[in-house]
């Protein structure tokens, strides 16, 4: 069982609505997401009023789970520095107030999704994940990036 230390939920109330963001660290080699955190309940939480869910640095793999898309709430999903494999899910272009979005740092392929809040995310999102392509703005941003390293 992997440690539970640095593990980290932080819940507020704003117009009598619980607002939930959920961090987890340093939990190495736990392997797979488990596409249970995207079920709408778990453990008694309605985890579709999830606002902020931020898995990065750890060692994930396995795919990005096609439940994720009923994060309704969703604004902020950070899942970069891990060892994610497989297709952005095309279930995430449905969640409309996305704002931040970051799988760089993976092993991610096929197409990025081009729908939804997919529209407004920069190549930064998305950076070395050598096997993704697709959006052609998002490419020339890339270029654009690389010029300027020269």
């Amino acid at each position: 069982m992997p440690s539970q230390k640095g593990k980290r939920a932080t819940w507020c109330r704003e117009e009598s609505r619980v607002k939930l963001s959920v961090e987890v660290r340093f939990l190495k080699g736990c392997g797979v997401i488990r596409s249970y955190i995207g079920s709408t309940r778990r453990c008694g939480m309605v985890l579709k009023d999830l606002l902020s869910l931020d898995l990065s640095n750890n060692i994930f793999d396995g795919h990005i789970p096609e439940q994720f898309g009923d994060l309704i709430s969703l604004e902020s999903l950070d899942l970069s520095n891990n060892s994610l494999s497989g297709v952005i899910p095309k279930s995430l272009e449905e969640l409309s107030f996305l704002n931040h979005f970051n799988v760089s740092l993976n092993r991610l392929e096929g197409e990025i999704p081009t729908g939804g809040p997919f529209r407004n995310f920069s190549a930064k999102s998305f950076m070395n994940n050598y096997g993704l392509c697709g959006s052609t703005a998002l490419y020339k941003f890339h270029l654009a990036e690389v010029d300027s390293r020269r």
